[in-house]
């Protein structure tokens, strides 16, 4: 769930003083929900919020080497850490959640499993968060980003041969949209993307997976350069937001489905 905030700082905050300046910065909350045995009702789990702070200090123009920062943890969550969600996955003893379908993929699927198939995947993590981890790796660090035969090489031992990429919908043909396969998502975000942002450099805000699902919200800051789907570029840094979600074929032990969303309209404003 993205949101947009917007007011002005007419109050002390912990960061001081009322500046009286106006603001509007970003934030995402991505929620884990599970049905409740008893009375089959779907129930929130646990919650990550995150929003765009620095943002926000940049637009009340505070000087930070002024302030004394908020302490944001000040009671933690021991049961929730790094690599460790808050409904109790373990990677030494696998899920401790109460649901016999988290328990029954979690017994029969690992990420150590998988380094057989040549990929770079952490095998402490659960089997979803190691692959996007280790897909991502490439992503980002714009691995042979511009030839299509050495990129597909390396992003083949992630994805299921019948991937489904379904991004945001255009009304112009072989940009963004639904695809299927490693050269249609090339050709209609991978490329476009690339030529629009080049050498984006991306932020992960919140990465969230058990065994066959994960999801993450991404900041990537780029110089706008060429059009994307006809949205005219800026020629001016751009904050771009990024939400994916994945769904891991159990038999493949592969990513079968990534619901990417670009924030267009964050572009545009």
């Amino acid at each position: 769930m993205p949101d947009v905030l917007i007011g002005t700082n007419t109050g002390p905050s912990a960061y001081g003083p009322p500046t009286g300046k106006s603001f509007a910065y970003g934030g995402i909350a991505v929620t884990y929900v599970n049905r409740n045995k008893e009375t089959k009702e779907w129930q929130y789990v646990a919650e990550w919020i995150q929003h765009d702070e620095l943002s926000l200090v940049a637009q009340l123009g505070i000087d930070l080497s002024k302030v004394e920062l908020p302490n944001t943890h000040a009671k933690p969550n021991h049961n929730c850490d790094v690599n460790r969600p808050s409904w109790g996955w373990k990677a030494d003893e696998g899920g401790d959640d109460d649901s016999e379908e988290i328990k029954s993929s979690s017994s029969s699927i690992s990420s150590s499993s998988i380094l057989d198939q040549g990929r770079d995947v952490d095998p402490t993590l659960p089997l979803a968060k190691g692959l996007v981890k280790g897909m991502d790796s490439l992503i980002s660090n714009h691995v042979n980003c511009w030839d299509f035969d050495a990129w597909s090489a390396a992003m083949k031992p992630f994805w299921d041969p019948d991937l489904i990429y379904d991004t945001n919908w255009t009304p112009y043909p072989n940009v963004l949209g639904n695809s299927s396969g490693l050269r249609p998502w090339f050709d209609r975000e991978h490329i476009p993307f690339n030529l629009a942002f080049r050498n984006c450099t991306f932020s992960q805000m919140i990465f969230a997976g058990e065994e066959l699902t994960a999801t993450t919200t991404t900041y990537g800051l780029a110089y706008w350069q060429a059009d994307l789907a006809h949205i005219p570029h800026t020629s001016m840094a751009a904050r771009i937001r990024i939400f994916d979600f994945y769904r891991i074929d159990e038999a493949t032990r592969k990513i079968a489905y990534n619901w990417m969303l670009l924030d267009l309209p964050h572009l545009m404003l």
